[in-house]
């Protein structure tokens, strides 16, 4: 009598038990047989859900109950219970099922899981996700607060019960420590909790979440470790230094191996041991008597395999061998251009193939390494190629130096002679001699000051320049120099001003400088005879100072042609005239470069403002005297 609950018309009140068989899901038929069976041949009360498929395909839950009837020789005659339907219970009872997979599964792939505990009783409670973060199987109720805590690493537990303070105050909190699931392993996670409060306010317990973030932490610790990695070969910090934090950082996600970097010398093309920090002594001694020649090793069909078996590295072999030590993974350290650097090593005390992690990891290390070998050696190029200019230029200052000092006494002999020829009034000189023995003494004189130049260069770039510092008034040099310097501007029309030592002067800005009043006032002249040279006829050229902050300017303007962008860049190289010498304008392009140095020996600095067309602004800028 059952026929609605399995489907038919309301009419249909009764069904053979054909069609009560036909109507059960088939996959459930067997469970409904079976518990039939057990009822009537063992006595077992009949209590089973089971679904129902209606003749419109639809399927439903039904929950049946039942016992079977018997006659007075314990015979079963009859079965006689209860169907209810059970549709709306179950659909929810299978999706609140399907969410709790679906969290389950949640919570696997993020490696998170949920937990709570009740202050009444500090019973921790925790998913099953939450178990195996902790290194239980799943949730048993056996772990205590005090049995969690001991999974805690000492260095993070104390850390973790003084959050608690913070939790309580903030109602939240979050906080990373490590775990010992185990003795052989560790694990960062990540706890984030909120108080449970009840309806008065008062705080019940916690609930909240774990994550396991050692593979984040991990890779944290690695990027903090290339960090720093990266900063000792921008500081160009010693090479062992870097090498050794390399090995340090293998040696620490490998536990059990030992790593070591076999460099190739430069000069003599052989491996020597760059950095072992955990090897032993007589390991390290071995590596280092190492007769490979890496000219020889390139040849060979591969580095890396032949550390097993090619004779040429039985030494290595042997050594390590005695000192109870065998590789288990080696990478090459190879430079941009493929030249081989050296090697990395991957040591272990036991004999065993390498992981896929080791060689991941050892690959990574290997090219850090090669950027530190391949930068030390580019800065060791550096180094002898500026060694070897540094010789060079020396050479050639002492070279200039010896030259000027013996060209000076035969040309003194000539200036000598011509004088006295110009002078001797016993045997007066026609005007055709006069005008020879003139010219004979301008160039003497050019000459001289060229080679002067040349010698004051050379000094200069050899740094064997004397000065004698002391306080300066800048005013008072500007108006010896402009003295000096009028006849040749009177020559070509050219006014000449300078600043007023009376009125112009800064109040509070002493107009002293710290200067050798002797070449300051070589390098004003230098820069006042260009700006006569070089304007144009009936120009003008100005004298001023200004300060610029701790020290003082002198400025030396002209009315010239001016000077472009490349000029600029070339003003201060020796020999460069910029085209004027071809122009009839005497020099030799080495009064600024001296110019320059001297100023630059005084802790000062010399530059230039020009625009063509605009003439020119040369700056001196030297410290203030006190």
């Amino acid at each position: 009598r059952i026929g609605p609950l399995f489907g038919y018309p309301p009419g249909v009140r009764e069904t053979s038990f054909e069609n009560f068989q036909a109507a059960i899901h088939p996959a459930d038929l067997p469970l409904v047989q079976h518990a039939i069976e057990d009822c009537i041949e063992h006595g077992l009360e009949y209590d089973i859900e089971h679904r129902i498929v209606w003749p419109d395909g639809s399927i439903h839950w039904a929950h049946e109950r039942g016992d079977a009837i018997r006659n007075g020789s314990g015979d079963a005659i009859r079965m006689m219970g209860v169907v209810q339907d059970i549709t709306t219970r179950k659909e929810i009872e299978l999706g609140l099922q399907e969410e709790q997979r679906r969290l389950t599964e949640a919570q696997q792939m993020g490696a998170i899981g949920d937990w709570w505990l009740n202050f009444s009783d500090n019973q921790p409670h925790y998913s099953d996700e939450a178990a195996r973060i902790l290194g239980q199987q799943a949730f048993t109720g056996q772990l205590t607060l005090e049995n969690a805590l001991e999974k805690i690493d000492p260095k993070d537990r104390q850390a973790l019960i003084l959050d608690d303070k913070n939790v309580l105050k903030h109602g939240q909190s979050q906080t990373d420590f490590r775990i010992h699931p185990d003795k052989n392993s560790t694990r960062w996670v990540q706890i984030s909790r909120r108080v449970i409060r009840s309806r008065g306010g008062k705080a019940t317990g916690f609930r909240g979440t774990m994550q396991d973030i050692t593979e984040r932490k991990t890779a944290e610790q690695q990027q903090q470790h290339n960090n720093r990695i990266l900063e000792n070969i921008a500081k160009d910090v010693p090479l062992s230094d870097t090498l050794t934090l390399l090995i340090e950082q293998a040696e620490a996600v490998q536990g059990d191996r030992f790593g070591a970097v076999l460099i190739v010398d430069p000069a003599t093309d052989r491996l020597h041991c760059g950095a072992a920090p955990s090897l032993p002594a007589s390991l390290v001694t071995a590596l280092n008597e190492l007769t490979m020649d890496i000219r020889q090793a390139e040849h060979q069909q591969s580095i890396i395999d032949d550390l097993a078996s090619h004779p040429d590295w039985q030494g290595l072999r042997d050594a390590a061998t005695q000192a109870g030590f065998s590789i288990c993974c080696a990478r090459t350290i190879e430079s941009s251009a493929g030249r081989l650097l050296g090697v990395f090593l991957m040591y272990a005390t036991q004999v065993h193939k390498p992981g896929g992690d080791c060689a991941s990891l050892t690959t990574e290390l290997a090219r850090f390494a090669a950027i530190a070998l391949e930068q030390k050696r580019v800065l060791w190029t550096l180094m002898e190629a500026k060694e070897e200019a540094d010789n060079a230029n020396q050479a050639k200052s002492q070279f200039l130096s010896r030259i000027s000092h013996d060209l000076r006494t035969p040309l003194t002999a000539i200036m000598g002679f011509g004088q006295l020829l110009a002078m001797d009034k016993s045997s007066p000189l026609s005007q055709r001699q006069c005008d020879g023995v003139t010219e004979i003494n301008k160039a003497s004189e050019h000459l001289l000051e060229l080679i002067d130049e040349i010698l004051n260069l050379a000094q200069i770039e050899s740094g064997r320049i004397d000065l004698q510092l002391e306080a300066v008034n800048a005013y008072e040099l500007v108006a010896e120099c402009q003295a000096l310097i009028s006849p040749l501007a009177i020559e070509r029309d050219i006014s000449l001003t300078r600043p007023n030592a009376n009125s112009d002067e800064p109040p509070g800005h002493p107009a002293c400088v710290e200067a050798d009043r002797k070449r300051l006032k070589q390098v004003l002249l230098n820069l006042l005879s260009n700006a006569v040279k070089y304007n144009r006829h009936g120009g003008s050229i100005s004298i001023s100072c200004e300060p610029a902050g701790k020290n003082l300017r002198i400025l030396v303007t002209d009315t010239g042609e001016g000077l472009s962008k490349e000029q600029q860049a070339k003003l201060f190289t020796a020999f460069e005239r910029l085209g004027a010498e071809n122009s009839g304008i005497p020099g030799s392009g080495i009064g600024l470069v001296i110019a320059k140095g001297l100023i630059e020996n005084m802790a000062g600095s010399i530059g230039v403002e020009s625009e063509p067309g605009k003439g020119a602004t040369f700056w001196v800028e030297l410290p203030r005297a006190l």
